[in-house]
């Protein structure tokens, strides 16, 4: 499935923005890691936000395992800049660790 990043922004808006404003080249000022990073991310945007960049995540995984989205060329058709380094994992790995560390924070923070 080839989109541009306006059509990705469409059908993912939530997950799209997450990308762009958290894991982006000046990630460091929201932390050094994908747990830091994403518990900003929760923490600020509300239970709202969070609940819906959550299932964006899952329905985009989902596509990736089903063969219909490469997640190589999802990354290079939404970002505009570098991402934070993930050398040790694959990127569809990439996206599974913010899933899951999307939903930790999440239970962390509004099923206290």
């Amino acid at each position: 499935m080839i989109m541009n990043k306006q059509k990705w922004k469409e059908r993912f808006p939530k997950l799209v923005n997450l990308l762009g404003c958290q894991f982006c080249q000046d990630f460091f000022l929201y932390g050094t890691t994908i747990e830091e990073l994403t518990h900003d991310y929760v923490s600020r945007s509300g239970q709202e936000s969070a609940t819906r960049v959550i299932s964006e995540i899952n329905q985009l995984i989902s596509l990736m395992e089903k063969g219909e989205v490469n997640p190589d060329q999802f990354l290079e058709e939404i970002r505009e800049e570098t991402i934070p380094n993930y050398d040790h994992l694959s990127t569809l790995e990439y996206f599974e660790a913010i899933q899951e560390a999307l939903e930790k924070n999440f239970q962390e923070i509004y099923r206290k």
